[in-house]
């Protein structure tokens, strides 16, 4: 049976600048949280344009450019959680992390 390890020291933000990998995975992290308002009203602009248009009305137009907008912002998603868990995996081998956890 494996012994549980101990969690990586987390580093705060101060501390981030003389840390060894840069840009930290922590910075991923504030960029996604920084977005999370913007993907909640896009998400809930296309399902309000799915209900209430259809494929003859002006408006879905409007559905549309949404649509789009919530495709970019799940791309940028996926990239920022990619870059951040290459990100952290290295910081951790080093016995460290930078991405925040909830306790």
């Amino acid at each position: 049976m494996d012994a549980k390890k101990s969690a990586p020291r987390y580093a705060p933000k101060s501390e981030w600048s003389t840390l060894p990998i840069q840009p930290p995975a922590g910075s991923w992290q504030q960029r996604t949280t920084r977005l999370f308002p913007a993907f909640a009203a896009t998400l809930v602009l296309v399902f309000l344009f799915a209900f209430t248009t259809h494929t003859g009305s002006p408006a879905f137009v409007l559905f549309q450019i949404s649509m789009a907008g919530l495709m970019l912002e799940c791309a940028f998603y996926i990239v920022a959680g990619v870059r951040g868990t290459l990100l952290e995996r290295r910081e951790r081998k080093l016995g460290y992390s930078t991405w925040a956890r909830k306790r």
